[in-house]
């Protein structure tokens, strides 16, 4: 079951949600509503009480005060001071008083705030002293009674008796000396009587320049009207000052109330020196009833009640990642705050309460509530999807509202630019980098970057810079909630941390903005001035330099069919590069470019077919990462300009050390962007990419492409290998059933020239990475009983030794039963007759195979291609099961470089030796050599180090090495300690695992 949201448990009042609220209805004035004038809100008492919340503190001070009017023996004191910060719910107090003791009984819900028995039932005279309407220069005007007043002790007087009250003492208003105790006890009387001191701190300021002395003045005249209340028994004094109970400042609301409450100071402490035995100190709103009192005032209803569901779903949230969030808060207090504030999330509170609220500008509740009712109207018309409670993120300065609330009423413009780069812009031609995240990155999940960048913004906007910004702990804390996966969470606020252009990004410092761009910032300025073809020339070079190697031949950018070639005998497929701004596929049509289609289709500018078509694969860009590419390459000359001496120096030095790193790694990080663009593959198959044309498309993986940046040509070999396209000389060789049935050979032979063209045409066919990955595909299939191998007079079958097979028209490959038609093969086998042991010579001595059945002579030893040791271990079997005595011959043919290793070995041993070397090799610009000794190992010896340093650096090879040994006399032994040792020579220095083919001629 889905878990409420805040539109299914909330219903907003109807003034927060048409944004019908004016300026007004958030400025409490208690002048005005003692005129009856103003905000209906405000003046109306039914109004006023239905959208106040009952704090303990407001109830306890209409009760107490209604004591003292209605002469109740409960009374404490006849004096209170409300004691809270700038926008805290003084003012809004005093309102309430006056509508409690003048028409509260006709209030609905006034049993909320006060017992109606204890209202007083007779009328009470209000005075409303308030600071800042008391103008002590110009004066106060009244034309209804024709009166200027200039001091506090006038404006009691003109409220209290009317003029005629004020002409008792106008001299005293006028002078600016406060009267006595007795004559302000005259103008209270004996009736009930309230007077309401509100920000007299305002008003000592203004008139300290016409009476500097004013501060003694003032408090010789609280400490008047102080003893002049006291003694009056039904009269009361409630007065407000901007400090808390140690007669500090509770709020830090900026250096100008700093400094007021500084100059009066010693005032208040005799002021409260005055009544520390009388006043009473009350604070309207405890911190923990704020969120009601927003609640009562922006909500017409809250079911409480059906919340308990949600705060638990959130409790679970914070439990499973605790490790996390905070640890100097534990979730037990999340919960019950979270119960108390819905739907205000906790921390929500917490940023306004302890931020924002000491900004001078805030005025506490009052500027909670105006933030708020934008927050609340912009949700409501948005409504997105699972907002379950109200988080910090959700105050969205993308709102026209609610971004002049905090830019320009808070008086914030110094983040104007942060805002509009970094968190939300109004301007839909430039979205900020919040905005343009949330759509590449994260569409169609929570806006995951304005998230962070809100949250971010909101923590920011304090006084003090210690209490300006957070940790990650209270980023994740303020965001999460059901439905927010903190994994995005927390890439988004890696991406944060990478990309904005605002962010304080000093070593250590908290996630917040400044005014002043950092590096980020500058460094894309930087980027702006990059030339464009300068940026290009890098991006080219650096593309040709990653798709380079050895398996393909690249074509870098190919514009038409004749920049790839079509070689008859090609040296190396070919790896065509597109240009990124020729094509590129991933964007909104999958159509095969045609700029792809006429290179796989023709060669040359005549449009003559392409025969290759099997030897062509290209790579080409992906639309929708050119341009990060093409980024990434202006950022790297970017950060090189930037990291010049003469520019570095100017900036500090975390920047200095960020600008190195930076470009240490921006070659890399262009290495990677150029991997993960250039991901897609077009090569030869027969599942066509659209008719005709027998090209498949694939796509590689992002994090493969990113694991070797730099190695672009492997990743292409590599996917082609797993798919089975391109075969080497590493891989397992090819049916020969396939080959036969996909090619010619089909028809029983065909020259080995005309069927490599085959691999080199048919997109069905594996694509050859050289030469000799061909000539094992046919030895495999000679191996294997399925070719037969001929060139001249040398016909090489099944269990032949391997034969060196040439790729051109002179030598042929038959099926096994198109050679048995032809007479090829099986060749007749002539045994010669036994020679005397001392004409065994080179190429004749001994030579046979099995056991004549007639003579009982032991034929040659044939064991191939199989590791070295175990051709002996093999061998030493055979000559005991066959009882061989003596060996008169023996052979070794080996078929790759390392058979060289071979040499220094046989030259230690004893006998005849001769050595056969056949080798050949393309050379780097398409020539060729071919060696063909024949003679003995002494003679051979010299060419093992030219060839080995020849024949190491090139793919495309053939080597060929047969060692002989002939052993005269009484031949070699194979009994005693002679086979072992002649083993051990042989395979030491790693040479047992290497494949060859080993030939025993017996002792005849």
């Amino acid at each position: 079951m889905p878990l409420p949201t805040i539109f299914d448990l909330c219903t907003p009042r109807d003034d927060v949600l048409h944004g019908s609220i004016s300026e007004s209805d958030f400025a409490a004035d208690l002048a005005q509503v003692l005129r009856s004038e103003g905000s209906q809100e405000y003046c109306d008492p039914e109004k006023f009480f239905a959208f106040t919340y009952p704090t303990a503190g407001l109830k306890n001070l209409l009760t107490q005060v209604c004591y003292r009017l209605t002469g109740d023996l409960r009374q404490l004191s006849s004096i209170f001071r409300l004691h809270t910060s700038f926008g805290g719910g003084k003012t809004h107090s005093l309102i309430a008083l006056v509508h409690a003791v003048a028409s509260a009984r006709s209030v609905p819900n006034i049993a909320d705030f006060i017992d109606p028995a204890i209202l007083p039932v007779t009328s009470v005279r209000i005075a409303g002293l308030e600071g800042e309407n008391i103008d002590p220069i110009n004066g106060h005007s009244y034309p209804e009674h024709c009166i200027k007043a200039f001091t506090p002790w006038g404006e009691l007087a003109l409220a209290l008796a009317g003029k005629a009250g004020y002409e008792r003492i106008r001299q005293s208003d006028e002078l600016g000396i406060p009267p006595g105790a007795d004559t302000l006890r005259e103008l209270i009387g004996n009736e009930p009587c309230l007077i309401l001191v509100d920000e007299l701190a305002v008003y000592l300021r203004k008139a300290r320049s016409k009476w500097p002395d004013m501060d003694e003045r003032l408090a010789s005249f609280l400490t008047t009207i102080f003893k002049a209340v006291e003694s009056s028994p039904k009269a009361a004094i409630v007065f407000t000052l901007a400090v808390g109970k140690n007669n500090s400042s509770t709020d830090a609301h900026g250096k100008e109330n700093e400094a007021i409450a500084n100059m009066i100071a010693n005032f208040f402490m005799e002021a409260e020196s005055i009544s520390a035995r009388k006043a009473v100190l009350i604070d309207p709103t405890g911190d923990e009833e704020t969120a009601k009192v927003l609640k009562r005032r922006l909500f017409a209803q809250v079911s409480e009640h059906d919340s308990g569901q949600l705060v638990d779903a959130y409790r679970l949230l914070w439990e499973r990642h605790k490790s996390d969030l905070p640890q100097d808060k534990n979730h037990g207090d999340w919960e019950k705050q979270f119960m108390a504030s819905y739907p205000l999330h906790p921390e929500l509170m917490s940023v306004l309460t302890l931020k924002l609220s000491t900004l001078p500008t805030f005025q506490r509740v009052r500027g909670m509530l105006r933030l708020l009712a934008k927050t609340v109207r912009v949700l409501w018309q948005d409504r997105p999807a699972n907002a379950l409670s109200i988080h910090t993120w959700h105050i969205n300065p993308g709102d026209e509202s609610i971004s002049n609330e905090i830019l320009t009423r808070l008086n914030q413009s110094q983040l104007t630019p942060a805002v509009k780069s970094d968190v939300a812009s109004q301007d839909r031609n430039t979205p900020s980098w919040a905005q343009v995240t949330d759509a590449r990155e994260y569409a169609g999940m929570p806006p995951y970057a304005s998230m962070v960048a809100r949250t971010v913004l909101c923590h920011s906007l304090a006084l003090n810079p210690d209490l300006q910004g957070c940790k990650k702990p209270e980023l994740y804390y303020s965001v999460l909630a059901p439905g927010v996966d903190l994994g995005y969470l927390q890439d988004a606020e890696r991406r944060f941390v990478e990309n904005s252009a605002y962010r304080d990004d000093r070593p250590n410092a908290p996630l917040r903005f400044l005014q002043d761009a950092n590096l980020t910032m500058l460094i894309r300025r930087e980027e702006r001035n990059v030339d464009s073809g300068d940026a290009r020339a890098v991006l080219d070079d650096l593309i040709k330099m990653i798709f380079k190697g050895t398996t393909f031949e690249q074509v870098h950018f190919p514009s038409s069919p004749s920049d790839v070639p079509d070689d008859a005998r090609p040296n190396r497929p070919v790896l065509s590069v597109v240009s990124y701004d020729a094509c590129d596929l991933g964007g909104i049509t999958q159509a095969l470019p045609d700029l792809v289609k006429n290179i796989w289709q023709y060669k040359g500018a005549n449009k003559d077919l392409r025969i290759g078509r099997n030897n062509v694969v290209f790579v080409v860009a992906d639309h929708g990462r050119k341009d990060e590419m093409k980024q990434k390459s202006r950022r790297k000359l970017a950060l090189d300009a930037m990291k010049a001496p003469d520019r570095i120096r100017s900036l500090p030095p975390h920047q200095q050390d960020k600008i190195r790193e930076l470009a240490q790694t921006a070659i890399s990080d262009l290495a990677v962007s150029v991997q993960q663009c250039y991901r897609h593959i077009l090569y030869p198959k027969v599942e066509q990419f659209e008719p005709g044309i027998s090209l498949k498309h694939a796509v590689l993986d992002i994090p493969n492409t990113s694991a070797d940046p730099g190695s672009g040509q492997k990743q292409v070999e590599r996917y082609l290998h797993d798919v089975k396209k391109l075969y080497d000389t590493a891989d397992q060789p090819y049916s020969p059933v396939f080959i036969i049935d996909r090619t010619p050979l089909k028809r029983g032979v065909q020259t080995t020239l005309a069927l490599r063209v085959e691999f080199y045409r048919d997109p069905a066919l594996p694509m050859l990475a050289a030469d000799g990955a061909f000539i094992k595909i046919l030895q495999a299939g000679i191996d294997s009983d399925y070719f037969v191998y001929r060139r001249g007079d040398l016909v090489c079958g099944p269990k032949d030794p391997r034969a060196m097979i040439q790729i051109d028209e002179q030598s042929w490959i038959y099926t096994l039963v198109q050679a048995a038609a032809e007479s090829i093969w099986p060749r007749t086998v002539v045994v010669p007759p036994p020679t005397p042991i001392s004409e065994v010579r080179e190429g004749t001595g001994g030579e046979g195979g099995g056991t004549d059945s007639t003579s009982g002579v032991a034929g040659p030893i044939f064991i191939d291609n199989k590791p070295l040791k175990e051709c002996f271990a093999i061998l030493w079997d055979e000559t005991e099961s066959k009882k061989i005595a003596a060996l008169a011959r023996i052979e070794i043919s080996a078929y790759d470089i390392d058979a060289f290793s071979l040499m220094p070995q046989f030259a230690m041993l004893a006998g005849k030796k001769l050595l056969k070397i056949k080798a050949s090799w393309k050379t780097a610009s398409s020539g060729s050599c071919v060696v063909d000794f024949s003679g003995t190992l002494e003679e051979g010896a010299p060419f093992k180090d030219f060839l080995v340093t020849m024949l190491r650096p090139v793919r495309e090879r053939t080597v060929q090495l047969e060692y002989r040994v002939l052993y005269e006399s009484d031949g070699f032994s194979t009994t005693g300690e002679g086979p072992n040792r002649l083993q051990e020579s042989l395979t030491r220095l790693g040479l047992s695992a290497m494949n060859a083919s080993l030939r025993a001629f017996p002792k005849q």
